[in-house]
């Protein structure tokens, strides 16, 4: 397991560290000094709640989202959906688009801060690449993310 998530997140930093270095990121700033590597592992661990320094091994990122899976299994209330209401739901969910999930809110909408949703039966999912995954439960658990500039000023209106 440590494997598999060692050589994903390897090729999903790595994948994004190419695009940030031919992005307008890089074209923005005078000298990027590596922060397209740090942005890159700020998209993915940072997000998912894992504090800088980043590690310089996928190994490394690998052992740290292990153990985040152990504390969501340990802490969370389960909820096991029935094969009746599977489709349905599932059905339901197809329907959503960006916009509606942006009408969440997190103290009125989550019945629980730690949570996973256990399917009856796997639900096929088709990756960026073609592939396909069998998705068996969803977990959820509240993070503070951490962003690679978080004292960075941005211009815009206020």
């Amino acid at each position: 397991m440590q494997m598999m998530l060692a050589s994903n997140m390897d090729n999903v930093v790595t994948e994004l560290h190419s695009v940030l270095l031919r992005s307008a990121y890089a074209n923005a700033v005078e000298s990027t000094d590596g922060l397209e590597w740090d942005a890159a592992l700020a998209m993915t661990l940072g997000k998912q709640g894992f504090k800088p320094p980043w590690p310089s091994e996928p190994r490394d990122a690998a052992a740290w989202q292990m153990s985040q899976i152990g504390k969501l299994l340990r802490q969370a209330e389960v909820f096991v959906i029935s094969p009746a209401a599977h489709a349905a739901v599932t059905a339901a969910a197809a329907t959503l688009e960006p916009a509606d999930l942006s009408t969440l809110d997190r103290d009125h909408d989550i019945v629980v801060p730690t949570g996973l949703l256990v399917l009856p039966e796997p639900l096929v999912v088709v990756n960026r690449t073609g592939s396909l995954s069998d998705t068996r439960a969803y977990g959820w658990q509240f993070v503070t993310q951490h962003q690679v500039l978080p004292a960075a000023q941005y211009s815009g209106s206020g």
